[in-house]
């Protein structure tokens, strides 16, 4: 109670495709469960990148949330963030890359309507 949840932005570089040994089938990504973060915070995001458009709209569509936001980033927009790593200089200190992510990638999320 009384406590302020703070948002959270999980950001997944992935293809997007679950590796369940099985076929690719739509009953794959209704299978996803992402209930552990439902609750976690009052807002979370999840933010896919490096998806295909046939994937990225199997995510948004297929997977089931109530309070979790999706949003795919397609790989085309991902291209040029190798440039931006600085070799040698540890991950939280690359600001370079984190203000290309916060141009390219980190766009606000709109909730999915019911």
């Amino acid at each position: 109670r009384n406590l302020t949840l703070a948002p959270i932005c999980i950001m997944i570089i992935t293809d997007g495709v679950p590796a369940t040994g099985v076929r690719e089938e739509k009953t794959t990504y209704e299978q996803i469960d992402l209930d552990p973060l439902e609750y976690l915070s009052r807002r979370v995001t999840i933010r896919l990148t490096y998806l295909d458009p046939i994937v990225a709209k199997r995510w948004r569509d297929d997977v089931p949330s109530r309070r979790v936001r999706i949003w795919t980033v397609p790989g085309e927009v991902m291209e040029g963030w190798k440039e931006q790593i600085q070799p040698g200089v540890e991950l939280a200190k690359q600001d370079k890359f984190w203000k290309w992510v916060k141009d390219n990638v980190d766009f606000r999320v709109r909730s999915r309507k019911f």
